[in-house]
């Protein structure tokens, strides 16, 4: 039988990323509303990653993606959840 990944391993948190609505976007420079202080509230009951290494791996890739963006022209700083996902692959 399939076992769930172990909460904060970074398959736990990309399957968690997956379920989340695609196009619903957060807020990633506020840290209490980021991908990575989410999880965190969901899992651990605060919003305080600093801690968590994969999570503040999390927090850069959402940085990547508005980096990445911002590079062709694009100053928006809400990422997609489906953004974050295709980062993470």
């Amino acid at each position: 039988m399939l076992q769930r990944p172990e909460i904060g391993s970074w398959e736990h948190i990309k399957l968690w990323v997956a379920d989340k609505p695609q196009k619903e976007k957060f807020n990633w420079p506020n840290r209490e509303d980021c991908a990575a202080a989410q999880y965190c509230l969901e899992h651990y009951g605060h919003c305080v990653y600093a801690g968590y290494g994969k999570l503040v791996n999390l927090s850069q890739l959402s940085g990547k993606v508005i980096d990445r963006r911002a590079r062709a022209g694009d100053t928006d700083v809400w990422v997609s959840w489906g953004e974050l996902y295709e980062a993470m692959s």
